[in-house]
């Protein structure tokens, strides 16, 4: 039986993206209870297990930009399991995204949701590469641990090591030219499966996953905001004064 695994990877000095990473764990579990979840950081003890199954500490470079360090990190994840469900710490998981990833991942070897950005730092393939293939968000991936994986994200790591200068602080760029290099099989999802909140983007149906951070606006809050009607839907959080939408929009939304 093919194996499955959620993972969390979080780093930085301090230590505070720990208690982020736990509170999107619980809300997988709260839907997935059957998936273990494990942390990979390098923030040195986590005191205990409460959120998740194993925890993996890597080293982290602190002379090298952080999502550099993450992405060896998310090497490690092949060999974790069979199949991989990766998260940022500033995700709430507010519906299934079970069994429809795996039958997904049956068909296809990775899957992700564009960047509502689109483009966000450098390519070594600039001016051959425009917007008809965007940046993947890094926020929510899922893939199978095959060799064709494994070459994907050995390319994607050596593109951003030989071009830190190109692509900065940033790991969608070098998984964008790394994809354009790869001949195995992905699919990009629906926003339905990943959004990313407070960049806008239209919706048609329930919203499974939410990403983002907003201080004093809790990301459940914000998923029942958005999943109070169903159907097709076009959302610009942007428009609002934070302090605006709190006070107006979301307030009934948090738990009492």
């Amino acid at each position: 039986m093919l194996t499955t695994k959620a993972v969390w990877v979080c780093g930085g000095k301090g230590g505070g993206f720990v208690a982020e990473a736990k509170r999107s764990a619980r809300s997988f579990k709260n839907q997935h209870k059957e998936v273990s979840l494990v942390l990979v950081t390098s923030n040195k003890p986590v005191n205990n297990k409460e959120a998740f199954d194993e925890i993996i500490y890597f080293n982290e470079n602190y002379g090298e930009p952080m999502y550099l360090n993450f992405v060896r990190a998310y090497i490690t994840t092949l060999d974790m399991a069979d199949r991989i469900l990766l998260f940022d710490t500033d995700t709430y998981t507010c519906a299934s995204l079970l069994p429809g990833i795996l039958k997904l991942l049956s068909k296809f070897d990775f899957l992700g949701v564009h960047s509502p950005g689109r483009r966000t730092t450098g390519s070594i393939y600039e001016g051959e590469l425009r917007t008809e293939f965007p940046e993947v968000n890094v926020g929510f991936l899922a893939y199978n641990t095959t060799e064709s994986v494994r070459r994907l994200f050995n390319r994607w790591l050596s593109l951003y090591e030989n071009n830190i200068g190109l692509y900065k602080n940033n790991d969608q760029g070098p998984l964008r030219d790394a994809l354009w290099e790869w001949d195995g099989l992905m699919y990009m999802m629906p926003e339905e499966y990943h959004f990313r909140y407070g960049f806008g983007g239209t919706i048609q149906g329930e919203v499974r996953l939410v990403h983002g951070r907003n201080p004093g606006l809790p990301l459940y809050a914000i998923a029942r905001f958005i999943n109070d009607k169903f159907g097709a839907k076009v959302l610009d959080i942007r428009g609002y004064r934070r302090s605006d939408f709190h006070k107006n929009i979301i307030r009934k939304y948090i738990r009492r």
